[in-house]
């Protein structure tokens, strides 16, 4: 699971937990989704999602590939 590995790389305490979220429409839907936190606490900031835990991965190091390819370093004399 290379994703995993790239995202825990920057992230050590990052997990990914499964949610049971409601679906708006005109029935209940519970869906499952998936997230990456970058920690356990309770104000975790949300890395990636996915149907899947894999996808859920997948999206975090994706997005974390994207944040660091925007990094511009300014350097004042």
């Amino acid at each position: 699971m290379r994703d995993k590995d790239i995202v825990v790389g920057r992230y050590p305490e990052a997990e990914a937990v499964e949610e049971v979220l409601p679906h708006a429409g005109s029935a209940l839907v519970l869906k499952c989704s998936w997230f990456v936190y970058d920690g356990p606490d309770v104000d975790a900031r949300v890395l990636g999602r996915g149907v899947t835990e894999d996808e859920a991965w997948e999206d975090a190091a994706r997005r974390l590939s994207h944040a660091r390819a925007r990094l511009k370093v300014l350097v004042a004399d």
